[in-house]
């Protein structure tokens, strides 16, 4: 048994099987040129904010206003002016609908990353996530995943992101560890009102695998990796 101490992102105790949630990769290769790189982007940007419409509508009918006050804030990243006038430019100056769109997001995300405001860093994976949507789509893929078990899982993931914190159910999964992040980011504020025991635990990605057993107590803001029987039963006794 090793024992990783880390941040309570939301409080309780959650034990079960890890399932490590592998970010994936976009494919570039799937993007194919229209001609009119400008109007192919515009495009995207309307339908990615008309599926932030939808998420907002079931968001507000489910939890109330908060959820979805979040996901209104990322359908103003996503058209940020500054980020389409760069992108626009890009693209006058010979670059596709995505490379300059990429290239505009990411001048923008490294701002805020260097911002000395910790409000504001916290608000890089708001535009990393409103942004990506928009990549995700001019390749053609799907970007919100949901997942489900069967069994008790706790999900492992390198960062969380808000419109992937949205799809879990705490019916589907008992708990979540996080190698980044902070309490206050947007994605925290989802798991507390979704009442997901939630912990960040840096590095600890390279130390854990699929199916290992794992016990969150985010009441002691520690992780227990293969614990013994003996104190999985004392633990939960103070579930009880």
């Amino acid at each position: 048994m090793k024992v990783y101490p880390g941040v309570c992102v939301n409080p309780g105790l959650a034990f079960g099987r890890v399932y490590i949630y592998d970010e994936r990769h976009i494919e570039t290769y799937g993007y194919v040129s229209s001609g009119d790189e400008w109007m192919v982007l515009e495009k995207a940007v309307l339908e990615c904010s008309n599926q932030l419409d939808e998420l907002i509508r079931s968001t507000c009918m489910r939890y109330g206003q908060t959820i979805s006050t979040i996901f209104q804030a990322h359908k103003l990243m996503l058209s940020d002016p500054a980020i389409l006038a760069m992108a626009k430019e890009l693209i006058q100056s010979g670059m596709n609908a995505y490379a300059a769109y990429q290239k505009a997001a990411r001048k923008m995300i490294d701002q805020f990353e260097s911002h000395p405001n910790e409000y504001l860093r916290n608000r890089v994976m708001d535009i990393k996530d409103a942004t990506d949507r928009v990549l995700y789509y001019l390749v053609k893929q799907r970007y919100d995943m949901s997942v489900a078990f069967d069994d008790s899982r706790i999900i492992f993931v390198k960062e969380m992101r808000p419109s992937m914190m949205c799809l879990l159910e705490k019916d589907a999964i008992k708990g979540l560890v996080s190698e980044s992040g902070a309490y206050n980011q947007h994605a925290g504020i989802i798991l507390r009102i979704k009442d997901i025991p939630t912990m960040i635990v840096p590095e600890i990605m390279g130390e854990v695998q699929n199916n290992d057993s794992v016990f969150v107590d985010g009441n002691r803001s520690v992780i227990y990796l293969n614990p013994d029987e003996k104190l999985i039963n004392n633990l939960l006794k103070e579930r009880r």
